[in-house]
């Protein structure tokens, strides 16, 4: 059963942004400003008050750095299944859910293991930068998450006849 509708258009993605678009800001007075959090530069900074400041604003702007900062918070670990990897020596190794019957090796690159999805997708009016809507998913429970994903949507479009969604979750 589908929830609660609201019929407009579908959102359009953000996709890649280039540093270009967001060019370095002044006030009234002249003085460069952070293009993150609107401080006043000092010293030879162009864009940033400090790393951290443009570490902030390319996480809010940039799916890739986005993605990595998210596998790192859920340290290597599904957020549906419990399937974990863990570092030992220059690989990691995986630590299995008990139920899980697929067959693990050792892993020299964990970030193809995991997939940042959003909770709340995209196409339904999920925001695509925003922590809160970002879940980590190893793969097999991100086909099944998207295979429901689509499922709903395409139940929607059947039911409604239209393509235009902002709420189906």
């Amino acid at each position: 059963m589908v929830g609660k509708l609201a019929v407009t258009e579908i959102p359009r993605r953000e996709g890649y942004q280039s540093l270009t678009r967001f060019k370095p800001r002044r006030d009234e007075k002249g003085r460069r400003r952070c293009v993150n959090c609107d401080a006043v530069l000092t010293g030879r900074r162009i864009k940033y008050c400090s790393d951290k400041c443009g570490y902030e604003f390319w996480t809010k702007h940039h799916w890739p750095t986005l993605r990595v900062k998210m596998i790192w918070q859920s340290k290597f670990t599904c957020a549906h299944c419990g399937f974990h990897l863990e570092k030992k020596g220059f690989s990691y190794e995986c630590i299995a859910p008990k139920n899980d019957s697929r067959i693990y090796y050792r892993y020299d690159a964990p970030y193809s293991q995991f997939v940042v999805d959003h909770v709340v997708p995209i196409f339904a009016g999920g925001p695509e930068f925003d922590e809160e809507n970002l879940q980590v998913l190893c793969i097999p429970c991100n086909k099944k998450k998207t295979r429901e994903d689509l499922r709903k949507y395409h139940q929607f479009v059947k039911a409604y006849g239209i393509r235009k969604i902002t709420e189906f979750c």
